[in-house]
């Protein structure tokens, strides 16, 4: 069985039903081990995504290319990212281990909307390329800051990428299960 996640570069509410890109998530039923290595089977076998844009629409494609990986099992949503970059040796990670990713830290930046609705809670991960985590909830009835999740993550350099891996307890995202979901995602790169 699969979770379908509608994926873009727009909040996931932005995008009209017809410019939505819905793509299924394969779920897994072994252990994955969060170690920032991206060497367990189950990356092999979940659902990737590359191709990022500079920005939305028909702009030409970043110069450094990212492959997000997207599983889910029973309790936890998996991610996972491999960050190419020609000057890996010169990421920016400035900030410190307390959860206030700086804006000049190469990261990535994860919105997940569980409804595809505007009434529905966006869930906000930024997760720099030491692993450094600021998480916000906005929507209806919810506060700011007010999400804190228990996110495993885990990062690690390669000669010509960084790469990061990071589960979310679907409990925390208001959810049981993903099994025949439609959920949003939208995902952005910066460095």
């Amino acid at each position: 069985s699969t979770a379908a996640f509608s994926i873009n570069a727009a909040a996931p509410f932005e995008v009209s039903v017809d410019e939505r890109r819905v793509f299924d998530a394969p779920f897994r039923a072994e252990a994955i081990a969060v170690d920032g290595r991206l060497d367990d089977r189950a990356w092999k076998d979940a659902l990737s995504f590359t191709g990022f844009r500079l920005r939305r629409g028909n702009l030409p494609k970043a110069s450094e290319n990212t492959v997000m990986f997207v599983t889910y099992d029973d309790e936890n949503l998996f991610l996972a990212f491999k960050c190419f970059d020609r000057k890996i040796n010169s990421l920016t990670a400035l900030a410190p281990a307390d959860g206030c990713v700086n804006h000049k830290d190469d990261r990535v930046e994860i919105q997940l909307n569980m409804l595809m609705s505007k009434q529905a809670p966006t869930y906000y991960l930024i997760i720099n390329c030491e692993g450094v985590i600021k998480t916000l909830h906005c929507g209806k009835g919810a506060a700011k800051d007010s999400w804190n999740p228990d996110v495993e993550r885990a990062w690690g350099r390669g000669e010509d990428c960084w790469t990061l891996e990071a589960r979310i307890p679907l409990n925390t995202l208001g959810k049981n299960n993903l099994k025949n979901e439609i959920c949003g995602l939208a995902v952005a790169r910066m460095d």
